[in-house]
């Protein structure tokens, strides 16, 4: 391996530092380079450009003035990681004129690129700025907090000869260096920033090629809290040379799917009924395998909406329901509903994992995505619910399954009675429960 390794970084020297316009280069002489892996070397690259812009605020005057036009957003657009072919992407819908909620605005230059980009509090505060950079070698965007003026985002893309040879990125955790930053320079909360990782959203890409297409990447990342840590991105294509899979694999043989191939010929509803249907099935033979023998009256698919929706499970059994209906005048909705029992609590298996990550990576190109990410979950507790389990596991007559996340609601009333019916609880049942006071 290690007679590999010198090669590859030589490669990587003038892609490096092809973004970087100040006078500190980012390598020391060739002969030091000997043994340092191409990850470390694009992780110190990306410190050192975080000390080239860090105060250089006032790139963002320039780069507004090549505004031509404006166009808004209601999410974060223009991944730098997707730029392809000449072509940055929006990844969403943008709009020509302000609408509520729409706090990103984009400065367009002549040509339709976005060259300028600014976030608005509510109250109309410019609370964020940022630019972009586009060349042949290296697509930027570098953005700072306007309260302290320092940089708090920076992502690039590097690039040689049209082929991506390394992806960086760094985010200032909660977008705002802290006071244990004031008074340093641009390098010492470099140095500072790698020692408190608490402080970091970070991540490296080395990408390596072969038959003239990605294969894989080594990869590094910093998550706040989370220790860093290595690993591989595995690249696999179709027949037809499309990209159809990206998966991660880490050190400990774990592997998380992190792209999926958009089935052909298919639309997103069609997809959603298809993972709606993969999920209620996954669940149902979680519940098999588990020997669930005790009459089931009520199960919860417990989800984070904005997050994940592979559902963890929790139920009551009938004879739990009779208990707490004959024992509580009042709690009964914490006690029939709310449900956190530890012994009754686990994950469904993720046999859908395919299905789930193509769905989630097309409806995320929208505004407000977590809303039919939401309904596909509401479907899979409705078919959970009408068939009853599909009569693998035995259930109550009045069988209910729904899927919510508890910190999001529901919270007004009536609101729990309109969940229960999306996922497929009977209106007659329902008023009869409402009758009966379980939502006490």
């Amino acid at each position: 391996m290690k007679q590999n390794l010198i090669p590859l970084l030589f490669l990587l020297l003038p892609v490096l530092t092809a973004c970087n316009n100040s006078t500190e280069t980012t390598m020391q002489k060739n002969g030091e380079l000997a043994g340092v892996h191409p990850v470390k070397l694009v992780k110190d690259d990306l410190f050192n450009r975080y000390v080239a812009v860090y105060d250089k605020w006032t790139h963002l005057l320039e780069k507004k003035q090549q505004v031509v036009k404006w166009m808004y957003a209601k999410e974060d657009r223009f991944d730098v990681e997707k730029y392809a072919n000449g072509v940055l992407p929006a990844g969403g819908p943008l709009l020509d004129k302000w609408e509520p909620d729409a706090n990103y605005k984009y400065g367009l230059d002549s040509g339709g690129r976005p060259c300028y980009m600014q976030y608005e509090a509510n109250g109309g505060e410019i609370v964020y700025a940022g630019i972009f950079k586009c060349s042949n070698s290296c697509v930027e965007y570098v953005e700072y907090n306007m309260r302290d003026r320092k940089p708090v985002v920076i992502v690039r893309l590097l690039q040689e000869n049209g082929r991506k040879t390394a992806y960086q990125a760094l985010h200032i955790n909660g977008k705002k260096l802290g006071r244990d930053y004031e008074n340093l320079t641009g390098r010492e909360v470099a140095d500072k920033l790698q020692q408190m990782e608490h402080d970091i959203f970070c991540m490296v890409k080395h990408f390596q090629y072969g038959h003239d297409r990605i294969e894989k990447a080594d990869c590094w990342e910093s998550l706040a809290g989370v220790k860093a840590t290595y690993y591989e991105e595995r690249y696999q294509y179709t027949g037809t040379g499309a990209l159809d899979e990206i998966k991660s694999v880490y050190p400990d043989g774990t592997s998380q799917l992190l792209y999926v191939k958009m089935p052909d010929n298919t639309t997103i509803e069609q997809l959603s009924d298809q993972l709606a249907l993969q999920i209620a099935q996954s669940v149902t033979e979680r519940l098999v395998r588990k020997k669930w023998n005790a009459p089931l009256s009520i199960l919860q698919l417990g989800i984070h909406e904005v997050d994940d929706y592979h559902p963890h499970l929790s139920m009551l059994t009938v004879k739990e329901k009779v208990d707490i209906l004959n024992t509580y005048d009042e709690l009964r909705f914490e006690k029939l509903f709310i449900l956190v029992s530890d012994d009754k609590h686990f994950r469904a298996d993720t046999s859908y994992e395919r299905l789930y990550t193509a769905f989630m990576g097309k409806v995320q190109e929208g505004d407000e995505w977590w809303l039919p990410a939401n309904e596909m979950i509401y479907k899979a507790a409705r078919l959970l619910t009408v068939n009853k389990l599909w009569n693998k596991v035995p259930v109550d007559k009045d069988f209910v399954a729904y899927a919510v996340d508890w910190s999001m609601g529901p919270n007004e009333e009536g609101e729990m009675g309109k969940l229960l019916l999306t996922c497929g609880l009977p209106a007659e049942t329902l008023r009869k429960w409402e009758r009966e006071g379980y939502f006490k």
